[in-house]
């Protein structure tokens, strides 16, 4: 019986060291899940943090990137209005120079037909006076006045020719198709060429 006693007691001392350890272990393993909990919970916590983090800057880039590419269409918007702004004065002032110019054309074209063309016209009327004065009594005098006759038509004609490729007068009065049909025939017989 005593035996049986010390074997008891020693069953009990096992239960209870058995008890403890199973304890301690169930508590181990409780302390562990909740320290898992924690750490499951605080990994959570951190990747939902980061993935609000990530998803701020991708917002914040997408709004940069959209007010980059409004700036770059508003320059560009202002580029061309611009660049439309100076083809439109550089047209005006294009049509300008070119009015000048045509002013100026026929400015001198008048000028050289008025004063050229007195003083060849007031030049062949002396001449031809002269040469009728002469022409019974020195027929040499007179041949050479006959060939200053002929030189002064021939600069009355290029008087002519230069006022009308200045300005043609047919411009003027009948219109551009007039002025293109006679400078194609004046640029023809010049050359020799049938048109």
């Amino acid at each position: 019986k005593r035996m049986m006693d010390e074997i008891r007691a020693e069953a009990d001392t096992m239960i209870v060291t058995h008890r403890r350890q199973v304890d301690d272990a169930t508590s181990r393993w409780a302390n562990d899940i909740a320290f898992a909990r924690v750490g499951m919970q605080t990994v959570t916590a951190l990747t939902v943090a980061l993935l609000l983090v990530v998803w701020l800057l991708a917002r914040r880039d997408a709004q940069q990137r959209e007010a980059r590419r409004l700036d770059a269409q508003m320059e560009k918007r202002r580029l061309e209005a611009l660049v439309e702004e100076r083809t439109a004065e550089m047209s005006e002032l294009s049509n300008h120079l070119q009015v000048v110019r045509e002013d100026e054309k026929s400015k001198l074209a008048r000028d050289i037909h008025d004063e050229l063309g007195g003083i060849l016209v007031s030049a062949k009327m002396d001449v031809a006076w002269a040469e009728k004065r002469v022409k019974g009594k020195d027929p040499e005098a007179a041949a050479k006045l006959e060939r200053a006759l002929q030189a002064l038509d021939n600069g009355v004609d290029i008087k002519r020719r230069i006022i009308e490729e200045l300005r043609p007068t047919l411009l003027d009065n009948l219109g551009l198709s007039a002025a293109l049909d006679w400078q194609v025939h004046e640029i023809c017989d010049r050359a020799g060429l049938k048109c």
